[in-house]
Order: C-alpha cells, then structure tokens, then sequence
C-alpha cells in the first residue's frame, strides 16, 4: 500500500481534497433546501470552508513541492554532467564497475592504456596478474567499503606498468557500484626496484668484504703464528748475543705485522659499525701504565722520554672499554713516538669535569717531534694514506691507525683534536665521559691475583690442528707451560680420540678437513653427561666476533685466537682449572 502511495501520490493527494470539498458542498445543499436547520447549515459551511482552505494548502504545497523536485532535477543534471566531465577528462584510468566486476563506464584514458575490446576488470587482473591477487579483490568488495590494490599491466607497446587501483563503493537505483580509479606507480616503482638491486648489490659487496677480511685473517694468522711462536722459543734457547737479536727482529717484525692485521681488521668493523663499545670496569692508571710499559722501549732506543702524568682528582677505576681506550692510546702515543727524534712524549691525563655518578677526562699526547702544518693536519686522519709522501718514505706506515683512533673516540661521541707548531711538535688530545665503576667491581680488579700460576695444575689436555708449523707451535707453547699434549690432524680424529681418552679439555681449531671444529665439538658433547665431557675451548685463526659467537653457541667454554699469546693461554687455564691447583 505504501508503495502504490508514494508513486500515485499527488493523485491521491488531488482526489482527497476535491472528496472533501464535494461532500462539504452537498451537506450545504442539503442542509440549505431539503433540510431547513440553520445549525446544520453553519456547521456546513464551516466544513465547506475547511474543505476549500484544505485543498488550496495541499496544491500549494504540492506545487511547491514540483519545484523543489524540478529544481533538485536540475542539480542532479549538473552534477552528473560536472561527473562526466571529470570522468571523460581525468588523466587518471578510471572506471565504474559493478559488484561482479564488470565494467560499466570507463574513459578515455583507460581505453589509450588497456583498450575497449574488454569489458570485465577480472581478466584484466587474471590475465596479468593472478587469480590470488583476483580472490583478494572479491574478498573486499563483499565488505562493500573503500580498498586498493596493486595492478600490474603489459600495454600495447610491451613495456609492463605499475598501478594502484582504489575502489570506491556508492549506491545507485539499489544496487552497489565501484569508481575505480588507476594511479599509475610504474616510475616509483621502477626506482624502487634500481634502488633495492643497488642496496642488494651494496650488501652482496659488503658481505663478499666481510667473508673476504675473515678469511684474509685466517690465512694471515696462521703462518704468523708459527712466525711468533717460534721466534719465542728461539729467544728462549738461544743464548749468543747475535743469534738472539735475530730472533728478536724475526719475533718484533712478526708482531708489527700482526698490529697490522689487527689495524685493517678494525678498521674494517668500524667501517661496517660492527663495533660496540663494553662497559666494564678498569683501572685507569693500569691501562696508561701499561701503555707507557708496552712503548718504553721503543721509546728507549730512539733516546726520547716517555712520561705519564696523571689527575690526582681522577678516581682510579671507571666503566668503559678498556681495549679500545688502550688501542686509541696504543696508536696515538706509539704516532707521536714514531715522529719525534729527540726531547720527549707525554701522556697526559686531566679532570675535565666530575659528578657524583661520572667524570669527563681528558687524554692529552703530547711530543716534541716534526709537527705539521695545516695542510698535513687536514689529511691526518684518513685512512691507508700518510699526510705527506716525504713522511711515507721516512717513516712508513699505512695511517690507520690514527683513522682507527679517530672512529673509536667518535663512538665515545667525542673528536681528536689537535695542536702543532710545524718542526717543534704536536699535542692531541680528547675528552670522553665514564661512569664510575661500583665498589664490589673495584674489589674485584684490586684483590685479582697479579701473578697467576699454575705450574702444579695437571691437565690431559688434546689440541685438534691440522697446520704442522701450528702443531709444533703449540707443543713448544704447552711446554714451556708445564704440559704435555696430544694432536689430532683434523675434526674426525679429534672426535674419536676425545671419546676414547678420558681429556680435562680440548683445544680445538675451527677450520679443519673431514669435520669442522665446530662439527667435532657437537658431537663430543653429544658424547658425554654434562659433569663429563671435556671442556672444549677454542685456538683458532677466526677472530670475527661471528666465529666467538657460533663457538659458544655449540658448547664451547672458551675462544683464543692465533697466534696464541702465552699470558693469555696461561689465564684461560688458570679460570677454567684453579680447583685443580687448590686440591693438588
């Protein structure tokens, strides 16, 4: 019923007031002629009036109404014109779809790009994209609300283009269509895409840099271990003035070369940002005294003093990286050194700035040598070249290792600053804040046993080396130690000979033939209960921070690298087996 009103209304609207008025006319007659009662003949011709006045409101009202209608004809005219132009006009591909995706509308710029033999945007996206992508599309127009997608298309031209398409939902007549609009990405994406190749790229080449310094370090080490090893077993044995300065050029050449390693391997992890400071407790008067000790006598040969003079405001024992502020020492004081021909150097230590949790301290270099001019100083910090060719060929070098300090104080979120007069010497100097370290930790590295000794552990020790000069480095290190050993040539025979001897600890090399070290250190532990097995520590050429990570993850107690520095080998025994040495 209320259907048929609303399509017949102004009928019915029409036919009710002249109803009214009619029978409002024919109770006056009636109440007029036939019926002569002048109360019926007000009341009917108030009703009469009421009936008039009724339907000229409703004819008003209707005709206003036939205007608003013609008036909101016309804007929906305008509208849709001002739509059409829009549509026909846009640069954009655009079109008008239903809920099955079939297209209604679509302009000109659509039909330049993909052609008007199609008329459903499914194949279009199954015929150049997937049925996935398809299901996907369904799935959202089902939820009949705004979405995107990402479109791709082989135009008439065979060149493959980028979009995105946004649908939008409206209502017409009942039924629910979508404006499809296509952004065109094909520039961005095909930037994207050069940019992901280039970062790919940069990240192949970075890892082919990493995978070759691990490996440069590997090969390098190994023979310098045999180079430094040896070299101290000949100093030790020799007892002629002249041989001995022979082995002692032989085991100082060895060993500057290995600073050599070190500086290129560093620079290397700093250069990646592969280097995190530690925040460990340390004496700071230890690590410059053992700076100076270390330098002393490089110092001693060329006649020049080497001075330490510390802060007596300076608390003693702070939080930092103690191997890194000892590297930076290590290079900028062994730099001025090397520069200075006579007078002095001195390494200077100042308070800065001091609270109730930390201290600001400055390190100060400073030496009476050749100085540098402006020019010289622009250059000093940049990496495998010197400042000056002359000063290459008088004092050689690869100037890393001032690039390696530079880095290594920027992590501190400091700089190296520096002032020199050309021929009467330079001051370098930097400021770095450290927290202090807590009383139980100074407790700690006062009450350390300085001189450790293990001369009555008794330890049933293997080493698994394949490297012969290696095998007979380590047998001369273990007994000058005090221990006989057993070697096994690859990871195989380290496995068999580990389970059939009853070891207190292996000393096992990474890179073997038949099994790795890693390999053979799995499966002897897989061997034995945990109160049993033997301790496996690691004597190896790798020195990545990877190579320390992977040898704990398997088992691993503890990690060495080559080549194999007496003192070091003589602690890591005294932490793992100090037990034995008290029940001897």
């Amino acid at each position: 019923m209320l259907e048929i009103y609303r399509k017949n209304q102004d009928i019915i609207i029409f036919a009710s007031a002249l109803s009214l008025i009619l029978i409002a006319l024919s109770t006056y007659i009636i109440s007029e002629f036939w019926i002569e009662n002048k109360l019926l003949n007000v009341l009917s011709s108030i009703f009469l009036f009421c009936a008039s006045f009724y339907g000229a409101l409703l004819f008003y009202l209707n005709r206003n109404k036939n205007k608003n209608l013609k008036s909101e004809k016309e804007l929906i005219e305008v509208t849709k014109t001002k739509f059409e132009n829009l549509f026909n006009q846009s640069l954009a591909p655009t079109l008008i779809v239903d809920k099955n995706l079939i297209i209604h509308e679509k302009n000109w710029s659509f039909i330049e790009i993909f052609g008007e033999d199609d008329q459903s945007l499914m194949n279009h996206i199954v015929n150049n994209n997937s049925m996935a992508l398809y299901a996907d599309v369904v799935r959202n127009l089902l939820k009949v609300e705004q979405f995107e997608f990402e479109f791709k298309f082989l135009d008439n031209t065979g060149i493959e283009r980028f979009f995105v398409v946004n649908l939008n939902p409206y209502s017409s007549k009942g039924n629910i269509f979508y404006l499809a609009s296509f952004i065109d990405k094909t520039d961005s994406y095909i930037k994207h895409e050069q940019f992901k190749k280039v970062a790919e790229s940069a990240l192949e080449v970075a890892k082919n840099k990493s995978e070759f310094m691990a490996n440069m370090s590997h090969e390098l080490r190994t023979p310098l271990n045999g180079i430094i090893g040896l070299s101290d077993s000949l100093l030790d044995s020799l007892k002629g003035s002249e041989e001995r300065e022979t082995a002692k050029i032989i085991q100082e050449s060895g060993q500057l070369l290995l600073q050599l390693i070190n500086n290129i391997l560093d620079f290397s992890k700093l250069e990646a940002d592969k280097v995190v400071l530690e925040n460990i407790p340390f004496s700071i008067k230890k690590l410059v005294n053992s700076v100076q000790s270390t330098l002393m006598e490089v110092a001693r040969r060329k006649g020049i003093d080497l001075n330490v003079h510390i802060d007596e405001n300076l608390r003693e024992y702070c939080l930092g990286d103690r191997v890194r502020l000892t590297q930076v020492l290590f290079n900028l004081v062994g730099n001025a050194i090397k520069f200075t021909e006579r007078g002095s150097v001195n390494i200077e230590l100042k308070e800065v700035m001091s609270t109730s949790q930390s201290q600001e301290i400055c390190f100060l270099i400073k030496d009476t040598g050749i100085g540098m001019n402006k020019e010289v100083k622009e250059k000093l910090f940049e990496a495998f070249s010197q400042a000056d060719s002359s000063i290459n060929r008088k004092f050689g070098g690869t100037g890393l290792g001032l690039s390696i300090s530079k880095k290594i104080v920027e992590l501190y979120d400091s700089q190296i600053e520096i002032e020199s007069v050309e021929g009467e010497g330079s001051v370098f100097y930097f400021k770095i804040k450290l927290d202090y370290a807590p009383e139980q930790a100074i407790f700690a590295q006062t009450t350390k046993q300085a001189d450790i000794d293990i001369s009555n552990i008794n330890l049933n020790i293997l080493v698994a080396e394949d490297n012969k000069v290696n095998q007979l480095v380590a047998s001369k290190i273990f007994s000058k130690l005090g221990f006989n050993i057993d070697i096994a040539e690859n990871g195989e025979e380290a496995y068999e000979m580990a389970i059939k001897n009853k070891y207190d600890v292996v000393f096992m090399d990474l890179q073997m033939p038949i099994l790795s070290g890693l390999e053979a250190t799995e499966k002897i532990l897989a061997e034995f209960d945990f109160f049993d097995a033997p301790l496996i520590i690691a004597m190896t050429a790798n020195s990545e921070e990877e190579d320390r990570k992977a040898c704990y993850d398997c088992g691993m107690s503890d990690f060495l690298t080559k080549p194999i520095d007496i003192k070091n080998l003589r602690l890591v025994i005294y932490n793992h087996f100090k037990q034995l040495k008290k029940s001897a």
